[in-house]
């Protein structure tokens, strides 16, 4: 069976790629801001509950509702908030913060440095000689 591709079809679908890729970029920037303020709610609340049994129940309750966010999207959200580059101690104890459930790295330690080394195989992150990691910034970000 044949098909007439025509000019129109090509740019209509630049077009839908174009409209497709800048929502998905929007969409990014949204969740990275969200993780960001989550983050920062949820210090709040965990100094707050150290003087309320009431506001920890609550965000106990409330780590359970959380969006369920695979490992190496933690790591990478968790190291677009940081300021500053971090070791895997301050990545682990972050994690929670930015919605992953860390019973699961209990479950399979050896998942947590196995999704940083290939976060660096693919050139997502990259860690300097004392140990902290930082997202590799690339010309579209």
């Amino acid at each position: 069976m044949w098909a007439l591709l025509t000019a129109q079809d090509i740019e209509d679908w630049k077009a839908d790629y174009i409209k497709h890729a800048d929502r998905i970029a929007h969409l990014k920037n949204e969740f990275r801001k969200a993780g960001r303020d989550l983050e920062e709610a949820q210090g709040k609340l965990e100094k707050a509950a150290l003087f309320s049994p009431e506001v920890k129940q609550w965000l106990n309750e409330q780590s359970e509702n959380v969006y369920h966010i695979s490992l190496p999207d933690a790591i990478v959200l968790l190291l677009k908030g940081a300021n500053e580059g971090l070791d895997k101690d301050e990545i682990r104890l972050r994690l929670p913060g930015v919605g992953y459930d860390e019973s699961k790295l209990q479950a399979s330690p050896n998942y947590f440095s196995t999704a940083l080394r290939r976060l660096q195989d693919r050139n997502a992150i990259t860690s300097d000689v004392s140990g902290k990691f930082r997202l590799v910034q690339h010309e579209n970000d």
